[in-house]
Formats: C-alpha cells, structure tokens, sequence
C-alpha cells in the first residue's frame, strides 16, 4: 500500500458531534465527539482530562488520515460518534498516524514525547500498520520471486515491532485497551486493481495481505489484546469497490464507516441496554 506523506504532519480534525452533528476545524490534531445528552460521571484514570469520559488515540499509516481521499471525517471519528452516542461519554480523539508509516516508524513514534504523553491518558489505542513493510517485497513477488522467499521475513520483523509496540504502550499505560486492525489488501483491490493490475500481481498483493494479517493476528494473540479482521468484513460484503476510495488503496466514506461500525461493536456492543458506566468489553476478538 503506496502511503505517502510520511514527512508531513497528520492530517488533523476537530469534530464537536451532537448526535449526528459534525462540524471541522483544521490544524488542532484532535477530535472530540460528544452524545446529545452530554458526558455522564463514569470517571476516567487519575490524571486524565476531567471533560473526557473515553481518550482513543490512533496510530500507524494513512489507513487513518487519508482524510482527503474519502472526504470524510475518518473511521477514528466515525467511531467517536457511535460510541458518544452508545455510552453517552465525550470522546476525545487523538491521530497520531501518519501516512507511509511502516512497522519501524511506528517504534519511532512510540519514542517522542508527544506520542507517550497522549498514549499515558489513553483508554483506547487503535494500530493500522504493516502494509507498507511489503511495499519493496511485492515488487519482487509480483514479478515472480517466490512469495515465501520474500514474504516471511518481511512478516517476522512485522510481528516483532507489533509486538513490541504493545509492550512499549503498555509500559507507558498498563490499563489501555488495546486493537490491532488487519488489512483488507495491502495494495489495490477492487475495480482499480482488476483494471491496473495483472492476474500475478493482484496475486502478490493477495499473498502479501495474508502475510501481513497473519503476523498482525500473532502479535495481538501473543499479547492478548483485540484484533479486528478488515478483510473478513470487506469480504461480507462482496465487492470491496464501494469501500474504496478512486486509487483503489485507500478508503472510501463507507469504507471508514464500516470498520467504524466494527470497532464500536467490538468494544461496546450496542444490545439496546447500554450501560454508560460499563468499561469497554475486553474479551471479543476477529480471526483473520
């Protein structure tokens, strides 16, 4: 997945959300969504922001900030709203992605000081990283080197910075919840790909996205923390067009919806009886 921008900074959104409501601001690097009846007590952390009932901060690459290409508020928003409205909470969002983001950058990230000071008042901290680690290797495979030759050590190092990466959030704030999202194709899918691609390389791009899945869904099993499977819920819904954006990599409004949607019923599923006070379901969890 061909994620540019890694030098420039997230992109960046205030939403201020009643209800349905969503109205932007740029430059503030945050987003906050609150329910139309306002924030209940349900106190967070000591030490965290007394207006913030759950703090979600995002990290990784342009999954989360290809705002631009969807025009739309973006998934980590999205799920914002849904959950707003589901635990009557204000949520505060944090973006701290950044397009091009391979596993070793989000290490880096993990290092500076605005990244742990946020990861240190986080509740939830959401992972999209690893597709671009294949970028060098999928070349090579969609030109015909063998896909394990290329493929497994590219998938190691990846379960081992994710991992890592989970020990580090952990070391910074033991009670953040954490979830680790698969890809639904680390490269182009859908009618841009049948249309740009050859058969072999829609092949590579298949294999590399298993790999990447599958490294991704180790590294959150060893660590016990959520995994959610893009792939499986793209699949569901047949052809994956629609979900994406016109380059046919990144996502579209819906797409951002879908895994939204995903995320709020994975971590606080709406059965009708909400509880605000009820803390975010550690225990459910996607194969790849």
């Amino acid at each position: 997945m061909s994620r540019t921008g890694w030098g420039r900074g997230f992109s960046v959104a205030r939403a201020g959300l009643l209800a349905t409501a969503v109205a932007f601001a740029a430059a503030t690097g945050q987003a906050t969504a609150s329910a139309s009846q306002g924030p209940h007590g349900n106190p967070g952390p000591s030490g965290k922001a007394s207006d913030v009932g759950v703090h979600v901060v995002g990290l990784g690459d342009s999954v989360l900030t290809a705002l631009d290409r969807c025009h739309c508020p973006g998934l980590l928003v999205d799920y914002a709203g849904l959950v707003a409205d589901r635990l009557q909470e204000r949520i505060r969002v944090e973006n701290q992605a950044h397009g091009s983001a391979t596993s070793n950058n989000l290490l880096d990230t993990l290092r500076t000081d605005r990244v742990q000071e946020s990861i240190r008042t986080a509740d939830l901290v959401v992972l999209f990283v690893g597709a671009n680690d294949f970028n060098a290797a999928f070349g090579k495979v969609a030109h015909g080197s063998p896909a394990d030759f290329r493929y497994a050590p590219v998938a190691e190092h990846l379960e081992h910075n994710v991992g890592e990466s989970i020990e580090q959030i952990r070391r910074l704030n033991g009670q953040a919840r954490i979830v680790v999202c698969g890809y639904w194709n680390d490269f182009k899918d859908g009618a841009v790909a049948r249309r740009e691609y050859s058969a072999a390389k829609q092949r590579a791009a298949a294999q590399a996205t298993q790999y990447t899945n599958d490294a991704l869904y180790k590294a959150a099993q060893d660590a016990h923390v959520e995994y959610l499977s893009t792939l499986e819920l793209f699949r569901n819904k047949g052809d994956m067009t629609p979900l994406l954006a016109a380059d046919g990599d990144h996502l579209s409004a819906a797409g951002h919806t879908l895994i939204a949607q995903a995320l709020a019923d994975l971590l606080q599923p709406d059965d009708g009886n909400s509880n605000p006070d009820a803390p975010l379901d550690p225990g459910l969890s996607r194969t790849p």
